[in-house]
């Protein structure tokens, strides 16, 4: 790992001190700038009742509640990161909230979800990927 933090994120599960990544992402996540940019990317991505949305490198899961609060009821949010801390970390904090589930999830290791991907589409306009179900 480099003396960067963010470079530090691609292997948070084998950080010493888990604490500094998750209070990293509580701090920025506190910022009145970052606030109003997700509550902006939460508009442009739709997020209205009954949609379903996948975020990708959901971290503590915070962004992946509050997203599952706005497409309620009817609506589902499934969040995945790469890290097992993270996910185990996000469904501490969010395990009770309706229509939300996580999930680990690598693009070399899993492969085969690639065709349940498929059906979401349209990226947000934030730093991880969201995507809206494609219509049928």
């Amino acid at each position: 790992m480099t003396d960067d933090l963010a470079s530090g994120f691609q292997s948070v599960d084998r950080a010493s001190d888990f604490a500094l990544f998750s209070s990293c992402l509580t701090l920025i996540d506190s910022l009145p700038f970052f606030a109003d940019c997700k509550r902006e990317s939460y508009e442009l991505l739709g997020a209205v009742p009954g949609r379903r949305i996948l975020e990708v490198g959901c971290g503590l899961g915070d962004d992946a509640a509050s997203l599952a609060k706005f497409v309620a009821p009817g609506g589902s949010v499934v969040a995945i990161d790469g890290s097992q801390t993270m996910i185990e970390t996000a469904r501490e904090r969010h395990g009770d909230v309706a229509g939300l589930s996580f999930d680990v999830w690598c693009c070399a290791s899993s492969m085969w979800r690639i065709g349940s991907i498929a059906s979401f589409r349209q990226p947000t306009a934030r730093g991880e990927w969201g995507y809206q179900p494609q219509r049928r």
